[in-house]
């Protein structure tokens, strides 16, 4: 290389180095060096690439320039920072040394340092950038300012990627109670008591003053020039008002549901107080009812509770507590006056004095409400309760029937409304009450009608009676009849009380009517002293004969205990027993009985009346059915009065 050219890139503050077509080193400038990335590297006999690693894959370049088919190549703005952070930027230029005719096994590497023309272009560049970015400002700027004209209805908070408030409105101020710089660079979670803001979502809301608000909000994106990420911008309607009319709407619903749903106070109760906390977002609830302690006096007791779960505490031990001892004075007060009553702040209410209970449960807010219903029987009442014997209610009409109080961790300002609601959900209760007694009352007069009728006839003719089955009258083929009675009644009626008398009787016949339902067996009739039953009917059975033979050597037995235990005033029984056909029936509109007619009928009476003391007297064909299973023995040939000379015979006991 010539002294004159070498002396020109002095001039232009440039250096260089002679390669060979491999790409190796030949000689190098003084200052070369400065320019590679590793300067030691930047030596004779070393590669290129080792001190420009931006050569690397150029060796065919390097092959194309020294053969002379390719004149030169240059890379520009390569750039370099040294340890002290100071730029250098510089341009490769490759070709041929101009002396040497091509083609030729080397070229020459020229460096030139354009740090300065680079530092120059940057700055141009950069003035044409703030240009551009002033002009969006001011576009975005425009947008913003409309966004926010746009949104000045509502609530509009701004905030960056973090969540930090940086703008509000008017409309946001006033709803929350802040002031501008109270909310400024504070987290938005400060009014948004939710985890996270889902658009579309209603969100709870608190304010300055704890009062607890709804707000649905939607979310947008805010581009500005002096943030790298988007700030994002909230409008937000106040929905408070509207959820609560859907809340108290879906609790009527409930309540009404559950009412219609269950069968009793005990089964609803639970669920009405868990609704009602659910709904309205209180975390206890109680019930009281009143009662009579036993010196007479009125109290109203707790027979209810409901509290939400929480793992840290023993919920039902707690609730029952703060049922008993936190809130009687504030229900007996309800419970007095018959009108709603709303405690916003327990801490500071006189009736709440158990201030270290009140400190433990850290309760806020209270509400209770009377259970308004017209007054009914006391029997009825204990009966619908499901409450013990001797617990007893004293009611006049359209009283308080009982008392429902609320509690909740936070603070409730005053609600006219809810309570309103809850009045006409207490009354909805009290009307439940009063159907579920009138129910039971209708339940247990149909009760006491169908043991009565089912005293004067046979289940399956009651039955048809109460389906409006106006003649009643059926022919049985096969039954056995009983007619007995106790012989010297009529005397013994002479010599002793009318209340001594029937309570004889009473005794005698209450042990053969349950002797009468276990053999299963249908009475018919008592007849001043006479006791009729039959086997075999309404309902058909095969061993009729043997159930009144049965029941005939009982009813001995029944007299015997009664003489042993009255010895002064001894009884005796004549029994008469017949087997074959009737007609059974019901006759009568008032006082109607189910009676039976028949040649049969007749005959057995006939057994009783001709029949000798303490004997049972049966008929040949009674026998017939009983003679394989019990002892008899022969009477012989009997006048019976209407069907003349009769063989009858004598049942005596049981075959072993």
């Amino acid at each position: 290389m010539n002294l004159l050219f070498t002396k020109m890139l002095q001039a232009r503050g440039s250096e260089y180095l002679t390669l060979n077509q491999q790409g190796q080193i030949i000689s190098v400038s003084p200052g070369a060096a400065r320019f590679g990335d590793i300067p030691e590297q930047v030596v004779v006999g070393e590669d290129i690439t080792r001190g420009f690693p931006e050569l690397l894959g150029l060796e065919d370049v390097l092959i194309a320039i020294c053969a002379g088919d390719l004149p030169d190549f240059s890379l520009t703005a390569i750039a370099r920072i040294s340890a002290d952070q100071v730029a250098l930027y510089f341009d490769i230029y490759l070709f041929a040394d101009p002396e040497v005719k091509q083609p030729v096994d080397q070229l020459i590497c020229l460096l030139e340092d354009v740090t300065e023309r680079r530092a120059l272009e940057q700055s141009l560049v950069q003035n044409s950038n703030e240009t551009n970015l002033l002009v969006n400002q001011l576009r975005i700027s425009k947008n913003y300012i409309d966004q926010i004209l746009a949104s000045m209805a509502d609530v509009l908070i701004v905030t960056n990627p973090l969540g930090q408030i940086k703008t509000v409105n008017q409309a946001a101020i006033d709803l929350f109670g802040y002031t501008e710089a109270e909310l400024i660079n504070q987290s938005i979670f400060l009014l948004v008591k939710d985890a996270q803001i889902i658009k579309g979502k209603p969100s709870k809301c608190q304010t300055k003053t704890n009062k607890m608000l709804v707000i649905s909000f939607s979310c947008s994106t805010l581009e500005t020039m002096s943030e790298v990420e988007p700030n994002l911008i909230y409008v937000g309607r106040n929905i408070t008002e509207l959820q609560r009319q859907q809340q108290r709407q879906e609790l009527q619903y409930a309540i009404a549901e559950i009412l219609t749903t269950t069968n009793t106070l005990n089964q609803a109760i639970p669920k009405v107080l868990a609704a009602i906390c659910h709904n309205l977002e209180w975390d206890l609830g109680a019930l009281w009812m009143p009662e009579v302690t036993t010196d007479e006096q009125l109290e109203i007791k707790l027979v209810n509770t409901w509290c939400k779960e929480n793992s840290a505490q023993d919920h039902q031990t707690q609730c029952s507590e703060i049922g008993i001892s936190y809130s009687q004075r504030l229900v007996e007060e309800v419970w007095v006056s018959g009108c709603p009553d709303w405690v916003i702040d327990i801490e500071n209410d006189p009736r709440f004095f158990f201030k270290s209970f009140v400190d433990q449960s850290h309760l806020q807010s209270a509400f209770s409400i009377p259970i308004i219903g017209s007054a009914v029987d006391d029997d009825l009442i204990r009966e619908t309760y499901e409450l013990e014997v001797d617990d007893e209610f004293i009611y006049s009409k359209q009283v308080t029937l009982g008392v429902m109080v609320f509690f909740s961790y936070k603070i409730h300002p005053l609600d006219v409304d809810q309570l309103k609601i809850m009045g006409a959900i207490g009354y909805q209760i009290g009307q439940y009450i009063n159907r579920k007694q009138a129910e039971l009352a209708l339940h247990n007069q149909q009760e006491k009608t169908n043991k009565l009728l089912l005293n004067i006839l046979p289940v399956s003719i009651a039955a048809r009676l109460k389906e409006d089955e106006t003649t009643i009258a059926e022919t049985f083929d096969d039954v056995t009849i009983l007619f007995a009675d106790l012989v010297g009644f009529t005397q013994l009626s002479a010599e002793i009380s009318a209340t001594a008398l029937v309570e004889l009787l009473n005794q005698v016949f209450s042990e053969f009517d349950r002797l009468t339902e276990f053999y299963k067996l249908e009475k018919i009739k008592t007849i001043g002293d006479c006791y009729m039953v039959v086997g075999g009917l309404p309902q058909r059975r095969e061993d009729h004969a043997l159930a009144i033979a049965n029941i005939a050597l009982d009813m001995l037995g029944v007299i015997n205990n009664f003489n042993a235990r009255h010895p002064h005033r001894p009884l005796s029984l004549r029994i008469g027993i017949n087997t074959g056909t009737v007609i059974a029936g019901v006759i009568g509109l008032r006082k109607f009985i189910y009676d039976l007619w028949g040649d049969t009928v007749n005959t057995a009476s006939r057994m009783e009346s001709q029949g000798l003391p303490d004997k049972i007297q049966v008929t040949e064909a009674t026998y017939a059915h009983l003679h394989e299973h019990y002892h008899l023995s022969k009477r012989g040939t009997v006048a019976i009065k209407g069907k003349g000379e009769m063989v009858t015979y004598f049942l005596e006991a049981k075959k072993s």
